[in-house]
């Protein structure tokens, strides 16, 4: 388990020993922030990728909605293997 700054626990799901960061169950939305950033992603884009409304994403970063545990492995995703792995969900249909 791990646990954040206000006390709450995720279960601890795998870790990447080469970026330092432990992958929890719940997604913390500064990481999914990060993630997005990180690969210069607009909100509208990752959106478009996610298949979600741009508030959907808004409210993942912003904290006002948990992130659900699809978004945040297609996330993870992202982040390991980087815009890549969106190009070929792009050519999907």
């Amino acid at each position: 388990m791990v646990g954040d700054r206000q006390g709450i626990i995720y279960p601890l799901i795998a870790v990447d020993a080469g970026n330092d960061v432990a992958y929890a169950d719940g997604m913390k939305p500064t990481h999914f922030r990060t993630i997005r950033v990180k690969h210069n992603l607009t909100m509208d884009q990752l959106a478009a990728f996610l298949g979600l409304t741009k508030a959907a994403v808004s409210r993942y970063e912003a904290g006002n909605r948990p992130i659900p545990g699809p978004v945040a492995r297609l996330m993870r995703l992202l982040d390991e293997g980087g815009e890549k792995f969106f190009h070929k969900i792009s050519a999907w249909g």
